[in-house]
């Protein structure tokens, strides 16, 4: 499968820089600056005592610097890059960074880079509220996870690993795409090949597709992906996982979720299941975007039930200018333990206040 994968993207690639070797740009590719700031303060009450010595209160920054890039060729073909840059941090770091060729009416999109793959690229998540705090996968959250399910169910198959991926035309409504990661790491060089590493996938392959339509009156989007990883070591297991997920949209409602579950435990340890759905409800009112949002996740726990986390949280946001919003959100969580022990279940109630700038 490998090999028949990068034979042929590679034949495919060959096929189209032959053909535009002889294009020209009006002009060379100039970059654009773009980003986002978001600010989240919170306050955070835990029923669990086995997390003591902790503050109420707490301030979190998300923020990303991207630059983009591209030009046409005389024959169509479009060329272009986008680098990431994560700027919340002690020290700025490139997240992502990829370059693409694209005639997407015609034959589709090449991406080679760090970038998230196709099974990421043609879910869907369902409504919600405030980008930056969506329930069941947050980038804003003070509360412990003291079961071991993590309610941030959104990170990639592959996240922002070194990949190929071909993105074919959109046809009737429907595109699809496929991805390859041949390492859990990025590559310095091309020596970097090692291979047969107990304990670590290798040569990951995902699949993802989606489809939009008008029907009644409603707009309806679904989506999904697949993702195979290859256990690197003999006799270790592989693993997958897959998504689904989809939107309804009828004047200014929109509801929808998604579901996602992963086979954990290999390549080493026994297959468990890690499963998470959630659901999101919105409108607008004035302006003012409100909505409920719930999420429910679930860790197998061998031969002994599962551990579960819920949340319930109710949010609004407003836009108060160009590119600028603030909204606030409540959450209740749940957290419970199969064997009812105490210091790993746990309740947890958080308001948060965040402020959105885009640039």
């Amino acid at each position: 499968m490998k090999r028949s994968l990068i034979g042929t993207t590679a034949l495919v690639t060959a096929g189209m820089l032959a053909a535009s070797a002889t294009a020209n740009a009006a002009d060379p590719i100039k970059l654009s600056v773009g980003g986002y700031m978001n600010a989240a303060v919170g306050w955070i009450s835990e029923d669990d005592t086995s997390v003591p010595n902790v503050r109420g209160e707490a301030i979190q920054l998300d923020s990303e610097i991207v630059f983009r890039g591209a030009t046409v060729l005389d024959n169509g073909l479009e060329v272009g890059v986008k680098v990431e840059m994560v700027t919340d941090g002690a020290n700025a770091t490139i997240d992502e960074q990829m370059l693409y060729l694209e005639n997407e009416e015609s034959w589709g999109r090449i991406e080679l880079g760090s970038e998230d793959g196709a099974s990421d690229q043609f879910r869907h998540l369902g409504p919600f509220v405030i980008g930056g705090s969506i329930t069941g996968c947050a980038t804003f959250s003070g509360a412990t996870a003291t079961n071991g399910v993590a309610a941030f169910a959104c990170g990639g198959a592959e996240g922002d690993n070194t990949k190929i991926t071909y993105r074919g035309p959109k046809l009737m409504g429907m595109q699809w795409g496929i991805s390859y990661t041949p390492e859990r790491a990025g590559f310095a060089t091309l020596g970097d090949r090692d291979d047969g590493t107990s304990g670590e996938f290798g040569g990951t392959t995902e699949f993802g597709a989606n489809f939009s339509t008008n029907l009644a009156g409603a707009a309806i989007s679904v989506g999904g992906g697949l993702a195979q990883f290859s256990a690197e070591a003999a006799g270790e297991e592989d693993s997958q996982q897959w998504n689904f997920g989809g939107t309804v949209t009828v004047g200014n409602i929109r509801m929808g979720g998604s579901w996602k579950n992963q086979e954990a435990g290999p390549p080493l340890a026994q297959d468990t299941d890690s499963t998470h759905f959630r659901l999101g409800i919105t409108t607008n009112l004035s302006g003012t975007t409100v909505g409920i949002e719930y999420y429910a996740g679930e860790n197998e726990v061998l031969n002994n039930g599962d551990d579960e986390t819920t949340i319930v949280s109710l949010a609004a946001n407003r836009s108060i200018g160009p590119g600028v919003s603030i909204g606030a959100k409540i959450a209740s969580w749940d957290m419970t333990d199969n064997a009812s022990v105490a210091a790993n279940e746990n309740s947890v109630t958080e308001f948060l206040v965040i402020t959105s700038v885009g640039f």
